[in-house]
């Protein structure tokens, strides 16, 4: 008789602390107990004990070595803790599905050569040296300056000519490090991006000494605490410049169109049947800031900016990083809202002016999701005149919501619980201009976090219900999201009622089997880990939004990585979804594909094309001055499969390592 693994329980606890709760056993079970290190993200050292169960038996089984991180189907029965750890440490092997070989490679090629054309079209996006020296020249060092300025006005500790002179040689050398570590390895962009990254504390430490110079000069030495308050306001006075710095870039702030074209190939290659009929597919990919949209441009043009950069987590007046973006082919039509949290967390110690930031945030994203809906609105308007139009809108917030990031989930949750009103706002209507239009406001506000710690959401119940909780915000979210789900599926339903009214069976086939699966991953838990693809309960929900009708608003904190990353992976499934129905009629579009499960490299690369042409960097660079992704962070919490999932990792993330925010 075999020996079966009949339970496992698990504790994650700081390294200092040792003692740890045996889960109980009787007699006719052996108990072996392991355990490691892991550190966080932050720096804190857990060690990971785990308890497993074993007893004499051949009867079935389902212990938590069997279901850890891995999919109800094609379970492998590895260590509770070879496990747990190679969740932590990223491994491929426990958490991210193989790819499968492509059939020709002819996606591959496709995208490799539209890549490759994208980035000389637009070297102000592409991962060099040049485009991190320009960020250091167009926004940093206007900052320092300003800085030093500001600081001699609130007057200085001793001798202010000593000051500005000591500080201005400083900041100069900070530069001429960074100058130093490019001639030095001018092919080494890791190694120079983060060079750029510490270049803004290695000026702080340069205006601090010369601080410290000018306050010797009568004499006087600065205390632990007057060199903190300084290092705060050096910190303030130059995000606050380099913020200004990125919103008055008018360059940056403008509206991008990229035409991508499938050929024939490439189609097949994704699914469509090897027939005559299957011609190119082309969609145009647009992405729109909120300043070029007439219904708000007022307002921008107003405050003296072109777009709020996400570095602006003080701002009250305007949504943070606000972009509408389209995709559209021949039988595609996608129109989504993105942006930055909608809760001003730089804001503090004022609950009013928070409340009202948040509020003020909501009601743009709503104008600008009211702006994608305006053909419907002008037919609303005829037909029900005086009715409010119905304005549905699927939010999706990316925030693990845990930590302090719960308590900016939850200032937007109540930000748009306040919005679903009737009101007025403008909108730019065909044929008539900006108007007022009453609109009633109804959202589906998810909670879905996608980062390491939200992925981990799979122990919540084993690492301890408080340790969890903070972990992975899985408890409260799950909980959030469960009456939103019974609220999507009455919208599927009424879609589907609409599609059969239409004839159009195969809108029905689709929404029925988007449905299915999102309702079999969340019932399998992948929402809770990666799944081999972080973002697939997200890209359900999107893709049944879009259905539906509804108008899809997606959010991270700053808006521009996560969030970048789940609109390209959206707009990815919609042209394989063309690509898949190539050649059928229009009525019996009915294929999509399977969100989870082996991914092809035509899939990879199709998510290549998305995130690196379709406006994702695009919103990078004008949030922090280069473009690359950060969704690779988070040392051994990454989530890899944000990695796997493309052709190039590399390319993705960019220069994302070259800034903090």
């Amino acid at each position: 008789m075999g020996i079966s693994t009949v339970a496992a329980s698990i504790t994650v606890q700081p390294i200092e602390t040792t003692s740890v709760n045996q889960a109980n056993t009787n007699a006719a079970e052996n108990t072996a107990v392991k355990s490691t290190e892991v550190r966080s993200h932050d720096g804190g050292l857990y060690k990971i004990v785990a308890y497993v169960r074993e007893k004499l038996s051949g009867a079935p089984h389902h212990s938590l070595a069997v279901r850890v991180n891995t999919p109800a189907e094609g379970r492998e029965t590895e260590s509770v803790l070879t496990r747990i750890k190679a969740f932590f440490t990223g491994s491929s092997r426990a958490s991210q599905a193989e790819t499968a070989p492509a059939a020709t490679g002819a996606t591959k090629q496709l995208v490799n050569a539209k890549t490759a054309q994208f980035t000389e079209n637009n070297k102000s996006l592409a991962t060099s040296v040049e485009n991190i020296k320009e960020r250091a020249e167009t926004h940093v060092r206007p900052a320092a300056k300003y800085a030093v300025a500001e600081l001699l006005s609130a007057g200085v500790r001793g001798n202010s000519d000593v000051f500005e002179i000591k500080a201005e040689v400083g900041i100069k050398a900070a530069f001429n490090r960074l100058d130093a570590k490019i001639a030095e390895q001018p092919d080494d962009i890791k190694g120079i991006s983060k060079a750029s990254k510490a270049l803004n504390k290695d000026i702080q430490k340069e205006v601090i000494s010369a601080y410290k110079l000018a306050a010797s000069t009568e004499g006087t030495t600065l205390s632990k605490s007057e060199v903190k308050a300084l290092k705060s306001d050096i910190q303030k006075h130059m995000s606050a410049h380099i913020t200004q710095s990125l919103n008055k870039t008018e360059a940056n702030w403008q509206t991008t169109t990229e035409t991508v074209t499938l050929n024939h190939e490439t189609q097949v290659e994704l699914g469509a049947a090897d027939i005559d009929s299957v011609a190119n597919s082309s969609f145009i990919a647009t992405t729109t800031p909120a300043a070029k949209l007439n219904a708000l441009k007022d307002g921008y043009q107003t405050s003296n900016v072109n777009g709020i950069s996400s570095t602006a987590t003080s701002e009250t007046d305007h949504a943070v990083n606000l972009w509408v973006s389209e995709l559209k082919g021949e039988t595609t039509s996608y129109a989504a809202v993105r942006h930055g949290v909608n809760f001003p967390f730089g804001v503090k110690h004022d609950a009013d002016l928070a409340k009202t930031g948040a509020d003020n945030r909501t009601r743009e994203v709503v104008t600008a999701a009211a702006s994608t809906k305006t053909s419907e609105i002008v037919k609303w308007r005829t037909e029900h005149p005086g009715e409010p139009f119905p304005l549905k809108i699927v939010s999706t917030s990316l925030l693990t919501a845990a930590a302090k990031a719960k308590t900016y989930e939850t200032g937007q949750q109540e930000a748009w619980g306040r919005a679903q009103v009737e009101q007025t706002i403008k909108v730019d209507l065909p044929g008539e201009g900006v108007t007022e239009v009453n609109v009633k406001v109804e959202v589906l506000p998810f909670s879905m976090g996608v980062n390491g710690f939200a992925k981990l959401g799979l122990f919540s119940g084993s690492i301890g219900k408080h340790l969890g909780d903070r972990l992975t915000g899985w408890k409260w979210a799950d909980n959030h999201n469960e009456p939103l789900i019974g609220q999507l599926d009455e919208m599927v339903e009424q879609a589907k009622t609409d599609a059969v009214e239409a004839n159009d069976p195969g809108k029905v086939a689709r929404l029925e089997s988007y449905s299915t699966q999102l309702h079999e991953a969340i019932n399998d838990g992948k929402q809770r880990r990666s799944a081999g693809n972080a973002y697939g309960v997200a890209v359900l929900v999107n893709l049944i939004a879009n259905e539906t009708g509804a108008v899809p608003a997606i959010n991270c904190m700053s808006g521009k990585d996560r969030t970048g990353y789940l609109d390209a992976a959206v707009k990815a499934r919609l042209m394989e979804v063309e690509s898949l129905n190539a050649g059928r009629a229009e009525n019996e579009k009915s294929l999509v594909p399977q969100i989870y499960g082996q991914r092809t490299e035509a899939q990879n690369a199709l998510m290549s094309l998305s995130s690196e042409v379709m406006g994702g960097k695009t919103v990078q660079k004008a949030c922090t001055g280069v473009a690359g992704y950060k969704v690779g962070e988070g040392g051994m919490f990454k989530v890899q499969a944000n990695l796997d999932n493309v052709l190039d990792s590399k390319s993705l993330l960019g220069l994302s390592a070259a800034v903090k925010a």
